[in-house]
C-alpha cells in the first residue's frame, strides 16, 4: 500500500502462542502539509475524521487522502470534536440547522448529507462563530451509530450568560444529563459502544462523572480513587470510555498530584497523573509514569507536568499525552506519550512501545502527541515531530491481521511487546 503523502510500513507477523492469532501491524505516515490530527477512527482504522478550515474531514486509510465534508468545523470556533461510528458510516460533528443556529450532526457518509440532532431550546447569543450562533455540539458518537454525545447551551431564570449542560442525542431526544435547574457547567465526552455508558463531567471544576442507562434514564456516579499519600477520596476525570464501557480513564487530576523535592538546580516537578476506573468492580487505579519523570535533569524534568487521555480498550489498555510545560518554556520535543496496560500494569513510552514491535521511529523522530483509539482498539492515531527536518506528521498505527481474536484485539497483543520490556529493564538493573 502506498500513497504519495504517505509511507506504510508492513512488519513481520508476531507470533504470540501455538494457540493465538498472529499480528501484523502497519504505520502509514502523512507527511505535511497534510498532517491533520486524527481524533477519531473506525474498526481496523479504515476511516477517520479530523477537522480544518475546510469543515470536517474524512479520512480515507485506502487512499491516505482527506475529504472536506463540511459541517461547522471546531476549527472555526465551534465546540465539540468530529467523531466517527464503528463501521465508519457515521460521522458526529456539527451543521446549522433549519433555525440558523448550529447544532450536533450526523453526517451519512453514503449519502453525504448532515443531520441536526436538536438542542435544549436556549439561543446563545453570546456564543457566535462565523456569524452563526450555536445551541449544541457533538463530542463523541457510539460505535454502533445510535447515540451522540456531547453538550448543549441552557440558561435557568434569574441567571445571565449561558451554561454548557452535558447531554445525550438519542432515540430522537436530547437528554440533559444534568439535575433539573441547575447553573453547573459540564459536557459529555465519550460514549460506549451501545450508548448504555456516557462519560464527562457535569460540574464547573470538571469533576469526572459516569452515567449509565437504566432503561428509562442515565443514573450518575463520581468514580474517586483514594490519594496514595493522604488517604483522602479525590473525584476523577472520566474523559475516555472502552467500547464495552468498563473502562472509564481520564488524566490531569491535581489533587492525587505528585510533587517532587529538587534535584540540584532543578525546580520542584509537579505531576498530575492519568487514573483508570473499572465500572464493573467500581474501583480504579493511578496509572503508573516511572519511566516518564526523569529527576537526575534531563529533557523530561519540567514543571507542572499533567497528563490527558486519548482513549482506553476494552481490555483496559490506555494511550494519552504528557502536556507542555505550563510554566516555562519547553519544546514540543519535551512533550511525551505513553502506552499502559492494564493486563501487566506496565506503562511505556510511546516511543519505545513502537520499538518493541518493531515500528521504530529514527533517532531524530519522537512522538509527542496521541489523539486516539479506534473503538474496537486495533488503531492509534498520533503526532511525531522530526528534529531533522523541523516538522510534525500525523500517523496512524494499524493492527491489519487478517483475523483477529473475536473481542481480544488486545491493542496490538499488548503482553508480548510489554512483558519483552519489562525483561530488558530487570535485566538493565540488576547489570
Amino acid at each position: 500500500m502506498s500513497h504519495p503523502a504517505r509511507s506504510a510500513i508492513t512488519l513481520a507477523v508476531l507470533g504470540l502462542s501455538a494457540m493465538a492469532a498472529q499480528a501484523q501491524y502497519q504505520l502509514d505516515v502523512y507527511a505535511p502539509p497534510n498532517n491533520l490530527a486524527v481524533l477519531g477512527m473506525s474498526s481496523g482504522g479504515t476511516a477517520g475524521v479530523s477537522y480544518g478550515s475546510a469543515g470536517n474531514m474524512l479520512l480515507d486509510s485506502a487512499t491516505g487522502t482527506f475529504t472536506p465534508i463540511g459541517g461547522n468545523s471546531a476549527a472555526n470556533g465551534f465546540s465539540g470534536m468530529p467523531g466517527i461510528s464503528g463501521n465508519g458510516l457515521m460521522v458526529a460533528g456539527n451543521a446549522t440547522a433549519a433555525n440558523g443556529y448550529s447544532q450536533a450532526a450526523t453526517y451519512n457518509v453514503a449519502t453525504g448529507t448532515w443531520t441536526t440532532l436538536g438542542s435544549l431550546g436556549f439561543n446563545a447569543t453570546s456564543v457566535v462563530y462565523n456569524g452563526i450562533r450555536q445551541q449544541s455540539a457533538a463530542t463523541a458518537i457510539s460505535s454502533d451509530g445510535s447515540t451522540v454525545v456531547g453538550l448543549a447551551y441552557f440558561n435557568t431564570t434569574g441567571t445571565t450568560g449561558t451554561r454548557q449542560h452535558p447531554v445525550v442525542f438519542r432515540d430522537g431526544l436530547t437528554i440533559d444529563l444534568n439535575p433539573t435547574g441547575t447553573t453547573q457547567t459540564g459536557r459529555a465526552l465519550a460514549v460506549s459502544g451501545n450508548g448504555n455508558v456516557v462519560s464527562g463531567y457535569a460540574s464547573n471544576s470538571g469533576i469526572g462523572t459516569l452515567w449509565t442507562w437504566n432503561g428509562a434514564s442515565y443514573v450518575a456516579s463520581n468514580p474517586m480513587i483514594a490519594n496514595p499519600n493522604t488517604g483522602t477520596m479525590i473525584n476523577v476525570q472520566a474523559s475516555a470510555l472502552s467500547d464495552n464501557g468498563v473502562w472509564a480513564a481520564g488524566g490531569s487530576v491535581n489533587g492525587l498530584a505528585t510533587n517532587y523535592a529538587p534535584i540540584g538546580t532543578f525546580p520542584t516537578i509537579t505531576f498530575s497523573p492519568a487514573t483508570l476506573w473499572n465500572t464493573e468492580t467500581n474501583t480504579g487505579i493511578l496509572i503508573p509514569y516511572d519511566h516518564v519523570i526523569d529527576t537526575t535533569g534531563g529533557p523530561d524534568q519540567i514543571l507542572n507536568m499533567k497528563t490527558s487521555v486519548a482513549g482506553v480498550s476494552n481490555n483496559g489498555t490506555v494511550i494519552g499525552t504528557f502536556d507542555q510545560c505550563l510554566s516555562c518554556a519547553t519544546s514540543i520535543t519535551q512533550q511525551d506519550t505513553w502506552i499502559y496496560s492494564s493486563e501487566t500494569g506496565v506503562t511505556m513510552s510511546f516511543d519505545a512501545y513502537l520499538g518493541s514491535i518493531g515500528q521504530g521511529l529514527t533517532a531524530t523522530q519522537h512522538v509527542w502527541g496521541l489523539y486516539g483509539m479506534s473503538a474496537d482498539g486495533s488503531a492509534i492515531s498520533g503526532v511525531y515531530f522530526d528534529s531533522a527536518t523541523g516538522q510534525s506528521s500525523t500517523f496512524v498505527l494499524r493492527d491489519i491481521s487478517a483475523v483477529p481474536e473475536p473481542g481480544t484485539w488486545a491493542l496490538f497483543a499488548l503482553g508480548l511487546p510489554f512483558a519483552a520490556w519489562r525483561r530488558m529493564r530487570s535485566k538493565a538493573a540488576q547489570a
